[in-house]
């Protein structure tokens, strides 16, 4: 199966990247996605869309962590035009939280996920 990761054309990705001033290495401090949407697609399984609002993640050598903003992913069944699900991380003062907002009457927090929010790996220049 392949595996894609588009910026959708429509709302391109906005990001801010602070560094360390004194650092050789160009360390990064943090990154705010101010704005946008990506597309991720996998031959066969359909796609999820994810749009981005003032996401916050601060960085560290081990781990980066979101501190404020938003996240909502809609997933797509293969062939499908409205989501299945979707779902929003909401982040806070360093806390954050996930709903599925699938129903947007009666949103259902999600616990105990087995997911990490940001992996440094994806941000090390």
């Amino acid at each position: 199966m392949s595996f894609s990761i588009a910026i959708t054309e429509e709302a391109p990705l906005k990001v801010q990247v602070t560094y360390a001033d004194a650092s050789k290495e160009r360390k990064v401090l943090s990154k705010l996605i101010e704005s946008g949407t990506i597309t991720a697609t996998r031959s066969g399984d359909g796609k999820i869309v994810s749009s981005f609002e003032n996401l916050l993640l601060s960085m560290s050598s081990e781990e980066c962590s979101p501190q404020s903003g938003t996240m909502t992913s809609k997933i797509y069944v293969e062939g499908a035009s409205e989501p299945s699900k979707i779902y929003k991380l909401s982040a806070s003062e360093g806390d954050y939280k996930l709903e599925d907002i699938t129903d947007a009457e009666k949103p259902v927090e999600v616990e105990d996920v087995d997911f990490e929010v940001c992996d440094i790996a994806d941000h090390k220049d």
